[in-house]
């Protein structure tokens, strides 16, 4: 869970220094960071945190 959760926060803030703030350098960064939440949001745990975010930002498990 713990993974999960710092991988969704490391997505934010990567998306927020792209957007925001205009550091398009941090979108190459991103890529690798959604496979690693889709990754830790495959853990049986977790499906109802998963089922939010596919519902939300279903683009995170989708493959590159």
């Amino acid at each position: 869970m713990i993974g999960a959760l710092n991988a969704l926060r490391i997505a934010g803030v990567f998306s927020r220094l792209q957007h925001r703030d205009g550091k398009a350098r941090y979108g190459t960064f991103q890529p690798r960071q959604l496979k690693l939440l889709a990754r830790n949001l495959s853990h049986p745990a977790l499906e109802p945190m998963a089922a939010f975010v596919r519902e939300t930002t279903p683009f995170v498990f989708e493959e590159s």
